[in-house]
C-alpha cells in the first residue's frame, strides 16, 4: 500500500531490489539526478552495488533519482565509470541504447507541476495502473511490474525489441491506445516514455517534488509487486497500437462530411446519451460514454466519441463485439436515413439541375 509520507531518506534494500530486477547481469546504465545545485550529476554502472550507494547519496537531497532502463553502449563507462560527475554536459540518448527491454507506463495523477500528490490523488493513479493491468492481463498479456512512483503508479511491462524506429513506433502507438482508453480528469497516462534512451524513477529513493506538506508529502518509489516476467509478444504490442483511433482524412470542403456541420452536443442531447465525462486526447475532444448505444452491456465506459480539431467525428468502443462500429454507423442506429448512401461507383449523378455521366476509360 502507498505511504503518506516519506519516513527515510532512502531504501537501499529497496533499491539494490529494483536493480536485480530491472537489469542484467552485465548490462551498463545510467544513473542521472536533474536540477541539483551542481547541475545534470550523471555516471554510468556495471557495479549494481556502486550504483545504489551512488543513488542513495543523493536520495532526498534533489526532486528525482532516475535510471536508464534499456542496455546502453558499454563504451559509456568511460564517461564515468562506476561513479558520477557533476555538471554532465554528456547523458545518454538514444543512439546509445543497444535494445529495448521495457514497455513503460506511467500513471501520473493530475496536478499542477512542480508538487507532489495528495493521498487521493497518490490512490486514484495507483488504482488506475492496476486497472490497466488487468486490461492487458484480459488480453492475454503477461504481468508486469507495479510500482508505487512516489506520486502515481508505475507498470513495468518486458519487452524483445531492437532499438529500430519500427519499435519506436509501436511503443509511441501502445501508449497513444493507453492514454486514450485510460485518461480520466484525475490520471493521465505519460505518452512521452517512448524513448529508447527514457529514464525512469529509481526505486527505493525519494521523490520530492516541491515542499513536502501534510496534504502533498514527499515519498519513497517502491515496488508493489514483481512477478516472474515474460516478454509481451510483438503481435500483442502491434494488437494494441492498433487501437489508436485514427483521425480522419483532410477535408475536400469546409462543409466536409455528410453536408452541414454536426453539433456534438445537439445530437448527445437529443438522443439522451449519459457522458461520464470529457477529456482531450491528442488535440481532440472525447466525450467518454457511461454506456455504449449498440449494447447495454457495454457499461463500463469503454464507448468514446471523438470530435477532431477540423470537426470531423469518430466513434470508437473498446468491446469485440462492436469492431467495424464507428461514427456512421452510430448515427444510422440513432438517426436512420441520416446519411445517404454513397453513389455507386459509374453511376450517373445530379448536381445544381445538371446531369454528369460517369467516365469512360477506352483501350485502343
Amino acid at each position: 500500500m502507498p505511504t503518506s509520507g516519506v519516513s527515510a531518506r532512502c531504501d537501499i534494500a529497496e533499491t539494490r531490489r529494483a536493480l536485480s530486477l530491472i537489469l542484467e547481469p552485465g548490462q551498463v546504465a545510467e544513473l542521472r539526478v536533474l536540477n541539483t545545485r551542481r547541475g545534470t550529476v550523471s555516471g554510468y554502472f556495471d557495479d549494481f552495488e556502486k550504483l545504489a550507494l551512488a543513488a542513495a547519496t543523493w536520495s532526498g537531497k534533489v526532486p528525482g533519482v532516475y535510471l536508464t532502463l534499456n542496455p546502453v553502449n558499454a563504451d559509456l563507462l568511460a564517461r564515468a565509470h562506476n561513479r558520477v560527475r557533476e555538471f554532465a554536459r554528456e547523458t545518454t540518448s538514444d543512439v546509445d541504447i543497444l535494445a529495448r527491454r521495457w514497455l513503460p507506463l506511467d500513471f501520473d495523477a493530475v496536478r499542477p507541476a512542480g508538487i507532489s500528490s495528495t493521498d487521493a490523488e497518490h490512490i486514484a493513479a495507483l488504482d488506475k495502473a492496476q486497472e490497466c493491468r488487468g486490461y492487458l492481463r484480459a488480453e492475454g498479456w503477461p504481468d508486469p511490474i507495479l510500482a508505487d512512483s512516489g506520486n502515481g503508479g508505475h507498470l513495468l511491462y518486458g519487452v524483445a525489441l531492437p532499438k529500430d524506429d519500427a519499435s519506436r513506433r509501436v511503443i509511441a502507438s501502445c501508449l497513444k491506445a493507453l492514454a486514450f482508453r485510460f485518461d480520466d480528469q484525475a490520471v493521465h497516462v505519460d505518452q512521452g516514455n517512448f524513448n529508447a534512451a527514457r529514464i525512469w524513477k529509481l526505486y527505493g529513493t525519494a521523490v520530492c517534488k516541491g515542499d513536502s506538506l501534510p496534504k502533498r508529502p514527499h515519498r519513497l518509489a517502491r515496488i508493489l509487486d514483481a512477478p516472474t516476467l515474460e516478454p509481451v509478444l510483438h503481435l500483442q504490442l502491434e494488437a494494441l497500437a492498433a487501437t489508436v483511433p485514427a483521425p480522419p482524412p483532410p477535408l475536400r470542403s469546409p462543409r466536409g462530411g455528410y453536408g452541414q456541420p454536426l453539433d456534438l452536443d445537439a445530437f448527445i442531447a437529443r438522443h439522451n446519451i449519459d457522458v461520464a465525462f470529457e477529456k482531450t486526447w491528442n488535440g481532440a475532444r472525447c466525450l467518454v460514454l457511461r454506456v455504449c448505444p449498440f449494447s447495454q452491456d457495454h457499461n463500463d465506459r469503454s464507448a468514446v466519441s471523438i470530435q477532431w480539431p477540423g470537426g470531423a467525428l469518430a466513434f470508437r468502443c473498446h468491446h469485440n463485439g462492436c469492431i467495424g462500429k464507428g461514427w456512421p454507423e452510430l448515427r444510422q442506429l440513432l438517426e436512420p436515413g441520416a446519411i445517404p448512401h454513397e453513389r455507386p461507383k459509374g453511376a450517373a449523378f445530379k448536381r445544381g439541375g445538371r446531369v454528369y455521366l460517369p467516365r469512360v476509360e477506352v483501350t485502343l
